[in-house]
């Protein structure tokens, strides 16, 4: 294809009728088509029992009112995500932040919060008890924890402490002098239990499950004596890590081998985004399924073999057969009551067959002769006996 007739391709580009604007606060109406099937793809998925919910970014910086800034994040200007994924990477669902119109459960916004309600508008795709939810400080709160809690939703988080009402934990001061690996505990009336640990520095956790639990060592660097320290280590610390980490693998994926296209239309941007989400997840998927019917790792693809067979497929698909050359084959109607005619060479018959020879090098070779050291010319009758 000419790159002038990408582009006129690319420029006609839509997904709606761009003509008519529907009547509602959807920022994202021209896009909004291909994320509701890919949502609806996710949510068809089996949940993994641990789950976390995490920021992703679409990379944009041109012009746009839902544009957001994340400090933290290695892509800093772009279009929010609000993610929910398991510990392997798979993406079970989504929502696109555009501010006040975000679409959310209208319940409980009052009493949560509009951080606390995008936890809860995810977690609806949680129906059944006994799994477990991860989630940072910019969700939590109290009334959060206690809302999963009466829908049996195990959740972990780090945690605000001026929005859990100050729970009474010793300052900093006295958990430095109590030497690395120190913590304190503290638990509601209604079940909610808070940890502080101190690291470096203090880290403090919110859990309606969960607690100290089983201390565990993690290895630390201590930099007065030059050495690795075995610090302990609470057990909602140990699983938060372990199950936190899901959204920015997906990430991690999708950036491996992000389209890059150069264009300052927001929707030719999620557009990408959007295969490259779909691609990584079916990655994802297949490699799961690979392993769960023990193919050798070695037959797996990897991502960029497996998104290259999905290119190579899409390029196949709907492509009209070519017709063959030559004249057709007439096929008469064969009755068992009429004997057949006798048989007539046909023209593919008749063609003659195209002689095969030997390329020029392969027709005459030389060969060098041990005692003089030159290089004399040998004939094929002289190198190969002929057949009788």
């Amino acid at each position: 294809m000419a790159i002038n007739r990408f582009y006129k391709l690319r420029q006609h580009l839509h997904f709606v009728n761009t003509e008519e604007k529907p009547n509602n606060d959807n920022r994202l109406w021209k896009i909004r088509p291909l994320y509701d099937t890919l949502r609806v793809r996710f949510q068809s998925l089996p949940l993994e029992t641990d789950l976390c919910i995490d920021e992703q970014m679409i990379p944009f910086k041109s012009s746009l009112n839902i544009k957001q800034y994340i400090k933290n994040k290695h892509t800093k200007w772009g279009i929010k995500l609000l993610a929910l994924c398991g510990r392997s990477g798979l993406c079970y669902d989504f929502i696109i932040y555009q501010g006040v119109t975000t679409e959310l459960l209208p319940d409980h916004a009052d009493v949560l919060g509009l951080s606390g309600v995008l936890v809860t508008t995810l977690a609806q795709r949680i129906t059944q008890p006994n799994f477990r939810l991860f989630f940072d400080n910019y969700f939590s709160n109290y009334n959060v924890l206690q809302y999963l809690r009466n829908k049996r939703i195990y959740a972990s988080c780090t945690a605000r402490i001026d929005r859990f009402q100050n729970p009474p934990f010793s300052s900093e001061r006295i958990l430095k002098s109590q030497g690395r690996g120190s913590c304190e505990e503290v638990i509601s009336d209604d079940g909610i239990i808070m940890v502080k640990w101190y690291d470096n520095k203090s880290v403090i956790m919110a859990s309606n499950y969960k607690g100290i639990g089983r201390i565990s060592n993690c290895k630390r660097w201590d930099k007065s004596q030059k050495e690795y320290k075995q610090v302990p280590r609470p057990e909602v610390i140990t699983d938060y890590n372990s199950c936190m980490g899901g959204v920015d693998k997906l990430d991690f994926l999708i950036t491996l081998y992000r389209t890059f296209i150069r264009s300052r239309k927001w929707t030719l941007r999620m557009f990408t985004h959007a295969l490259d989400m779909a691609c990584s997840n079916s990655w994802l998927e297949y490699k799961a399924k690979a392993e769960l019917l023990k193919i050798p790792k070695k037959d797996i693809l990897d991502l960029l073999g497996f998104r290259a067979y999905v290119a190579k497929c899409l390029i196949k698909a709907e492509k009209p057969q070519q017709k063959k050359k030559g004249r057709p084959l007439v096929n008469l109607p064969t009755d068992p009551a009429t004997p057949s005619p006798p048989s007539t060479p046909t023209p593919s018959s008749l063609r003659r067959v195209a002689e095969v020879r030997p390329l020029r090098e392969m027709q005459e070779s030389w060969v060098q002769r041990p005692d003089q050291g030159q290089m004399y010319k040998v004939q094929p009758s002289l190198m190969f006996k002929q057949r009788k």
